[in-house]
């Protein structure tokens, strides 16, 4: 079971959010802490050793795993048109 964290800015954008996608985002965060056997829309990242895209709707939360300290970190959220 992993930790998940959210760095500052990607909380901040968090909590700008309607309720009703704020939900749904958290849900499926909630999802995460059994990575990698969560069922949720996950892709690896090309270039980065760790990091990956969580997929919810149109929107796109971007993250990184680390295993040695047993943590998730969510870096960033946006829609798909702004994230990449």
């Amino acid at each position: 079971m992993l930790t998940v964290r959210f760095e500052p800015s990607a909380l901040k954008k968090l909590n700008h959010l309607d309720a009703s996608l704020r939900q749904r985002i958290l849900e499926k965060v909630r999802e995460l802490e059994s990575f990698p056997a969560c069922r949720a829309d996950v892709k690896k990242l090309h270039g980065a050793d760790n990091a990956f895209r969580l997929r919810v709707g149109g929107w796109r939360i971007i993250f990184a795993v680390y295993r040695d300290i047993n943590e998730l970190v969510i870096f960033d959220l946006d829609t798909r048109g702004r994230i990449y």
